[in-house]
């Protein structure tokens, strides 16, 4: 029996050839993998570790939230996740949507770390609507977990008939779970990456919910990213890239629709996706060097004087400074070090620290300019050519 959304959405075919997939894609889905491995394999000390998850945990709740509306700036959802938040009562809606999107994001990507059925199912999909939306206010016609039962238009999009959304979204499933939708062994990431853009493309098609769609098309795309091993903190790298990209967001969503073609989509967002995880990486290898760079003052500086502490407090201080900071301003780096410079005499005290630490390697003086000498730890690395 033929069904509406046959007529009216023909580019829901759920067929996924691989052939249609350009070589650049497939260059960008190994990167991905072998990226999201580097991530995985880097330790990091709790402190750091703490901080990377939280920033971007907050990163990603205020990219999904913001694709469809909330304004609040990715430091006031930091500020939510840690328990210090003081927005006003007149922004608590915007809370609420931010505090459900980091709720569900947890329960569900701390699920799928530890269980071994990763399949997708409609109840779940539903489930997780029922999250975003929980005790929000919505529109008559929203029932928040629910399918929707009327026609809907977003951006001048309709959404697939109502009639056809249980059938869509179950076929959707159907799909995804087959052993047949697998890149093979080795490849077990690539493949969540892949499902996770896909499934992503085809709820938004769908549009199956009165509302939220889009944080649980998101939510969608973290389980299957967090089901195939990728790091907790890259799981919502894609959430950071449309709401940075959203109007070519819209636009990519739409030509595929209109083509017919899953890849084009798919080109875009896994080249934001490898964009993305260099940030993270990025990130990651500036906490390694902070570490790298703290073990080395508590080396070079040992000792248990005052004085000893004091130029390790300054050395240590001056990594939140890499482009320098005038001579005058080294006593008030951190509230450390000017507690240490409140009992000394500080023109002539300074002159020995900063002396006694360039002579150790650990700073350099450019007249009145005190730098870190990173160049110090740099030098380790492997040695290779720059390319660009």
């Amino acid at each position: 029996m033929a069904r509406k959304y046959e007529q009216t959405h023909s580019w829901l075919t759920f067929s996924f050839d691989i052939r249609n997939i350009s070589f650049r894609s497939w260059m960008l889905l190994g990167a991905a993998q072998s990226k999201c491995l580097h991530i995985q394999g880097t330790p990091l000390d709790q402190k750091h570790a703490e901080k990377l998850h939280a920033v971007y945990l907050a990163k990603g709740a205020q990219a999904t939230t913001a694709i469809e509306g909330n304004t609040l700036t990715e430091q006031e959802v930091l500020d939510i996740l840690e328990k210090r938040s003081h927005i006003p009562q007149s922004k608590q809606y915007l809370v609420k949507e931010v505090e459900n999107v980091i709720a569900a994001y947890n329960t569900i990507v701390d699920k799928e770390i530890t269980q071994a059925d990763t399949r997708l199912t409609v109840e779940e999909i539903c489930r997780y609507n029922a999250m975003v939306l929980h005790d929000i206010e919505v529109a008559d016609y929203v029932a928040p977990g629910r399918l929707r039962e009327c026609s809907v238009v977003v951006m001048n999009y309709v959404g697939a008939p109502a009639e056809d959304c249980q059938y869509l979204l179950q076929r959707l499933c159907d799909t995804l779970n087959s052993t047949e939708f697998s890149l093979g062994d080795g490849f077990v990431q690539a493949t969540g990456i892949l499902k996770a853009i896909l499934a992503h493309l085809y709820l938004v098609w769908i549009h199956p919910f009165g509302d939220g769609n889009g944080r649980t098309a998101r939510l969608i795309e973290a389980k299957f990213c967090a089901s195939a091993g990728i790091p907790k903190p890259a799981c919502q790298l894609l959430s950071n890239f449309y709401n940075s990209t959203r109007t070519r967001y819209y636009a990519k969503l739409s030509e595929s629709s209109k083509r017919s073609d899953f890849s084009i989509f798919l080109d875009y967002a896994l080249q934001g996706l490898v964009d993305m995880l260099d940030e993270q990486i990025g990130i990651i290898r500036h906490y390694q060097i902070q570490s790298t760079w703290q073990n080395t003052v508590h080396t070079v500086v040992n000792g248990s004087t005052q004085a000893a502490e004091r130029r390790r407090q300054i050395a240590l201080a001056l990594f939140e400074h890499l482009e320098g900071v005038p001579r005058t301003s080294v006593p008030v780096l951190s509230a450390h070090v000017a507690e240490l410079f409140r009992s000394a005499g500080k023109y002539k005290t300074l002159t020995r620290d900063l002396n006694y630490l360039e002579s150790a390697g650990l700073v350099i003086l450019h007249g009145k300019v005190v730098s870190p000498n990173i160049a110090k730890i740099l030098a380790w690395q492997p040695v290779s050519k720059v390319v660009a």
